[in-house]
């Protein structure tokens, strides 16, 4: 019976050495993404968490005319350093709750 226990810890053991050489093949993995960032702004009603259509909060330009603010596209600011960048320098986790509350927002406006 010890033998079928350390046998069946040994199997876990190796499964659980198997999925962390895994993850470690996944690029990025530890960055942090613009959707849970306080900044990231959904630019459509059907694609809340594409970095392709979503706008950063953080980085833009005021019309100074029309006074409204346009703000730039989110990969775009990943792909610049002197913006967020790869790392996510700017990134700040939005509050649980308030992220909720964004999600929620967003399935509601596309129904």
């Amino acid at each position: 019976l010890q033998f079928i226990m350390d046998s069946r810890n040994f199997i876990l053991l190796l499964l659980f050495i198997g999925t962390v050489q895994c993850l470690n093949n996944i690029k990025n993995l530890y960055i942090p993404s613009c959707k849970n960032c306080k900044y990231h702004i959904p630019n459509s009603k059907y694609d809340y968490a594409s970095s392709d259509s979503s706008l950063c909060g953080k980085f833009g330009e005021k019309n100074i005319i029309t006074g409204e603010l346009c703000f730039e596209n989110a990969s775009s600011c990943r792909g610049d350093n002197d913006k967020c960048g790869l790392e996510g320098t700017y990134f700040e986790n939005e509050n649980d709750s308030v992220l909720k509350l964004k999600w929620i927002k967003h399935l509601l406006y596309i129904k």
